[in-house]
């Protein structure tokens, strides 16, 4: 029996060359594997409140509008804020902005910056709901 095309070594050399690209770009598979995925989609819907997603989801809403109405002090303040209204947590947008070329960026003033513009926002759209 003649081997298959994808278990020869030169397949396996160019996959792993291919998965390490995509690893190094921050791509992250569904798959475990072939057959089996990492996270089935039963798991992840068992993980969601359904009381949290309307608040969470008009937070988010506002937090997009007040990116586009709201005067920033900085462009790394405004990238801050920009990647939070995405959903981004705190530590991918500590990376995102070092990759950007931002100085010195760790989680804390990160975190201390959408702490501080949050309120604010909150303060003007007349809500008192944080997230």
């Amino acid at each position: 029996m003649s081997k298959k095309w994808y278990d020869t070594a030169k397949f396996k050399k160019l996959k792993e060359r291919w998965y390490k690209k995509l690893s190094d770009s921050g791509f992250e598979d569904v798959e475990y594997d072939e057959n089996h995925l990492r996270e089935y989609d039963s798991s992840i819907t068992r993980r969601y409140d359904v009381h949290r997603i309307g608040p969470k989801a008009e937070y988010y809403r506002l937090a997009g509008q007040f990116f586009f109405e709201h005067k920033f002090e900085s462009a790394r303040e405004k990238s801050i804020w920009e990647l939070h209204s995405e959903g981004l947590s705190v530590t991918a947008i500590a990376q995102k902005l070092k990759n950007k070329g931002f100085k010195a960026v760790t989680k804390t003033p990160v975190h201390v910056t959408v702490q501080k513009l949050a309120k604010e926002m909150l303060k003007k759209y007349g809500s008192d709901n944080s997230n």
